[in-house]
């Protein structure tokens, strides 16, 4: 029951079992659930943080890895702090979206610094970073 637990949260609810680019999936599926839950964002945000730092020790022992592919919550995650209180707004959440996964992939100091950790939430952890350095990027290039 708990192994089923943590894999629905984990690949956020079978995204992550998406055969062919399961990072970028859910990117997507974030950026279009951040757009419709946009008045509550933060909130969900939160929650869906918290449900994937909980279960990041459980998914390395149920996945046999210490970053799991088909776990995607830290792509979820990521996105949408990449656009938390940006401006609801079709070129900003595309811009958003493309930056983000660029920084994810790439993954520039200090992201790859902190994907290098040992501990399980580092599996968020680089993400969540990667979402932060978007957004301020954004903020920064449209003036916010």
């Amino acid at each position: 029951m708990v192994r089923t637990f943590v894999k629905v949260i984990a690949t956020f609810f079978g995204v992550g079992f998406i055969p062919i680019v399961p990072a970028t999936w859910a990117s997507a599926v974030a950026v279009v659930l951040a757009w419709f839950l946009s008045g509550g964002l933060f909130y969900w945000f939160v929650a869906f943080s918290v449900a994937g730092l909980w279960a990041c020790r459980p998914a390395v022992d149920v996945f046999q890895s210490k970053d799991p592919k088909p776990f995607v919550m830290d792509e979820v995650c990521g996105m949408m702090v990449s656009v938390l209180w940006l401006p609801k707004n079709v070129t900003v959440f595309l811009a958003a979206f493309f930056l983000f996964r660029v920084l994810d992939v790439w993954k520039p100091w200090p992201i790859s610094r902190i994907q290098e950790s040992k501990h399980p939430w580092s599996i968020m952890w680089d993400d969540l970073a990667a979402g932060l350095l978007a957004n301020l990027i954004l903020r920064i290039i449209a003036g916010i």
